[in-house]
């Protein structure tokens, strides 16, 4: 039923009806309880209305004739009422009225002057026929205090029932506001025409027209005769519960429906306000937020400064500034710990991130504005340097990987090349040709030997797979051995080698065949690529906590590339493929080097090509040692 339009208006009206029959029902039944009809006779409550109404009329009837002097023409003829009245002069005798009568249990006595300037006094009695033998006002008060005494308790049951039948009807009413079936046959809640009106404007408009009402009340009808203004304040009555039905009902639908406070001119105006202030403190964030943090802090010093200053003028004539200025002086103490401990969160994460910590984060939690700001900014270059140095680990690995396993791959079916060729050799071959053609064979696998082999120990060295037993190293002597090893080779080349070392023996501690094989793939280097006719320094001194051996050469060919770059794979300090090497030697020092807990560092000057390695000596600690290695 809750979804019939026309099951709800006979709902509206009935429930209309029955609040009216209810107020009805509740006044009366108030009204009797005030005048005792509950626990007192009737008929003294009966004499008492009727004897109030004769008062009553015999006044009105003294108004009537208060001018009137002369009163020919007969007895006074009023047909249909219980009432009646005689006029007497002061000594008692009959004037006027109507005829007399035998009952007299009712009457009441009026005494004034009658006439304009008249001294004589006359007398107006009203009587009323207690037989009651006419239909007037007399016998409708009468009636009607007997039936409502008769039935006064009945009255109680029908207020009981009356009002629970209204409560059934408005909460019926409540249940069914809003809902509808639509065109394809679905319950919804729809907002009806008076639904959509604003609900702000719609409560003022009932207000209004209360109070309207209310005003022509009690300005107007109030003048009007007893049964027009008893009309017009049940119109008005029943116009007021129509209202409220409504109210309740489009009500109840804006609750259904949701959010109803939206459907507001109040919420309308406020939220354009509202946005409106958005936009502007927007305006204003987005001006701050371009200014530089100096000009930021200018202004909001000024802006506390001047508050500040207003805010003392108004509390120098009451003495009251000194506290006010103590507050502000702990609150801008306060604000300055608060900056200063995010700069110091800000200044401990960039230094942790600055010693290799790529992993640490800043706490932005607690941050504002540009401190949380400059927070993320160090973190985002924590996390691309962490990335960085995985995708770098991940590719070196690929790379390192692919080189042994593809150096593994070409040393076997190598090895068989070079058996081959032995025993080529050792067989009588005549063809002198022939016999070049293996030598050619034997040359060039031997190098493809020597440049696989040095894959597999770059590929080792650089991932750490390379076993390392430290031990007490005499520097020196290991140098000097390097450089009669090579004596001959340079002298070839004619390269002068010139070694210097100091008498006092110098001591680390390093593995002394991966040193070797450092100081062998140097000695090398220098005879691949030094100019002839030049000399080569080969030194060894304590510098500080730090052993550091030292080779220089002058470069045969320009050296077009940066110091850094040198130590790759595969790189070689000439452009060209004419010469020996393959660029592995200082990639390999380099990684042997620093396996073994010390530097290589390379330098170029012009064509003066200078390696430097550091050890630290025995006794220091290593990481000391690296973070401060003297430059030379």
């Amino acid at each position: 039923m809750k979804y019939s339009f026309a099951a709800k208006a006979l709902v509206f009206t009935l429930f209309v009806l029955l609040t009216a029959f209810t107020a009805l029902s509740g006044f009366a039944l108030v009204l009797m309880a005030d005048q005792g009809f509950y626990d007192e006779p009737i008929d003294p409550k009966i004499e008492s209305y009727l004897y109030s109404i004769l008062s009553s009329d015999t006044v009105e009837m003294a108004n009537r004739y208060y001018w009137v002097t002369d009163y020919e023409g007969g007895p006074y003829r009023q047909d249909g009422t219980n009432f009646y009245f005689t006029i007497t002069d002061a000594d008692g005798n009959y004037l006027y009225g109507t005829q007399p009568i035998t009952v007299k249990d009712f009457e009441e006595s009026y005494e004034m002057p009658f006439g304009e300037h008249s001294d004589e006094q006359k007398t107006i009695i009203g009587y009323l026929d207690t037989d009651l033998g006419e239909n007037d006002k007399y016998t409708l008060v009468n009636d009607l205090c007997r039936t409502l005494h008769k039935y006064r308790y009945t009255l109680i049951v029908l207020l009981i029932a009356e009002a629970l039948f209204t409560i059934f009807a408005y909460i019926f009413l409540l249940c069914g506001a809003g809902w509808r079936i639509d065109s394809e046959g679905k319950k919804v809640i729809a907002l009806n025409l008076i639904d959509r009106i604003p609900f702000d404007l719609y409560i003022a408009a009932l207000v209004f027209l209360v109070s309207l009402a209310l005003a022509f009340l009690f300005d107007i009808v109030r003048y009007w005769s007893t049964i027009p203004f008893l009309a017009a304040v049940a119109l008005l009555c029943l116009c007021a519960i129509i209202a409220f039905a409504a109210f309740s009902m489009t009500f109840a639908t804006r609750l259904k429906v949701g959010k109803w406070w939206k459907n507001t001119v109040i919420f309308f105006v406020l939220h354009l306000l509202l946005r409106l202030l958005r936009l502007i403190g927007r305006g204003i964030l987005s001006f701050f937020r371009m200014l530089p943090v100096v000009w930021k802090a200018a202004l909001f010093v000024m802006g506390f400064v001047f508050v500040e200053f207003l805010a003392l003028l108004s509390c120098y004539s009451t003495g009251d500034f000194i506290p006010f200025w103590l507050i502000t002086r702990l609150f801008f103490f306060l604000l300055t710990v608060f900056v200063a401990f995010h700069m110091m969160r800000l200044q401990n994460g960039a230094k942790r991130m600055s010693e290799g910590d790529t992993t640490f984060r800043i706490n932005t939690a607690l941050m504002f504005h540009d401190f949380k700001k400059h927070g993320h900014y160090l973190n985002n270059i924590g996390k691309g340097m962490t990335l960085s140095v995985n995708e770098m680990m991940k590719s070196e690995r690929t790379k390192t990987e692919l080189i042994t396993n593809v150096s593994h791959d070409i040393k076997t079916p190598l090895t068989s090349i070079i058996n081959y060729v032995d025993l080529l050799k050792r067989e009588d071959i005549d063809s002198e040709q022939a016999k070049e053609y293996l030598n050619i064979l034997s040359t060039h696998s031997a190098k493809l030997k020597k440049l696989i082999e040095d894959l597999i120990e770059a590929s080792k060295a650089s991932t750490g797979n390379i076993k390392v037993d430290a031990a007490p190293c005499e520097i020196g002597v290991l140098l000097s051995q390097a450089a009669g090893e090579y004596a001959e080779a340079l002298a070839e080349h004619n390269v002068e080698v010139i070694v210097s070392r100091p008498e006092q023996e110098i001591t680390v501690l390093a593995d002394g065949r991966l040193l070797w094989r450092v100081f062998d793939n140097l000695l090398a280097n220098i005879c691949k690529y030094s100019l002839p006719n030049t000399r080569a320094y080969l030194s060894l001194e304590r510098i500080e906590r730090a052993a550091v051996i030292t080779f220089k050469n002058i470069s045969a060919s320009p050296l077009n590339i940066s110091a850094s770059e040198l130590t790759e794979r595969f790189v070689r300090g000439d452009s060209s493929r004419s010469s020996e090497g393959h660029g592995l030697g200082l990639s390999i020092a380099k990684s042997l080097t620093e396996l073994q807990g010390g530097r290589l560092d390379i330098a170029i000057d012009g064509d003066l090509f200078k390696v430097s390695i550091f050890f630290p000596l025995i006794g220091e600690v290593s990481e000391a040692f690296r973070d401060n290695t003297p430059n030379d």
